[in-house]
């Protein structure tokens, strides 16, 4: 019986970033890694149905629909009320952290990350989701 996949999405404006996230998940096994480059684009995929995450990493500083925007669209939707995400920004000021926070994410991650805490959080998250889905875990391996 072989472990389910770990979709995980990262939505980033910046290829860099988005380049820099992937590194971190290549070293483990068992996860599919599919990307946006802004708020618009992750919804399309998500609503559309196309990629249904089972973790989203969310830049918050995006063109067409930033990271904001779409926590508030994206919490108001039952189906995804639960779905576990991950700031991962720049942006640091209080009430903006404050205010993601209020759409239950499930962390905030200053960049430029450091891919040890990064993993060990992401492995984290995603293990304790599982455990409330009764999936068994993928652990992400960083050196």
């Amino acid at each position: 019986m072989g472990a389910k996949t770990t979709k995980i999405l990262v939505v980033d404006d910046d290829p860099t970033q988005r380049r820099l996230l992937k590194k971190i998940f290549e070293e483990g096994q068992g996860y599919e890694l599919f990307e946006a480059e802004d708020g618009l684009e992750a919804l399309n995929l998500i609503l559309g149905e196309e990629k249904i995450p089972n973790l989203v990493l969310l830049d918050l500083v995006m063109p067409k629909i930033d990271g904001v925007e779409f926590l508030r669209i994206i919490r108001n939707k039952k189906e995804f009320e639960k779905l576990p995400i991950v700031v991962c920004s720049v942006v640091e000021n209080a009430d903006t952290v404050r205010q993601v926070m209020e759409f239950g994410i499930s962390d905030f991650v200053a960049k430029p990350v450091d891919r040890v805490t990064l993993s060990k959080k992401l492995t984290k998250i995603i293990h304790s989701h599982k455990k409330d889905q009764g999936v068994a875990e993928n652990p992400i391996f960083v050196e």
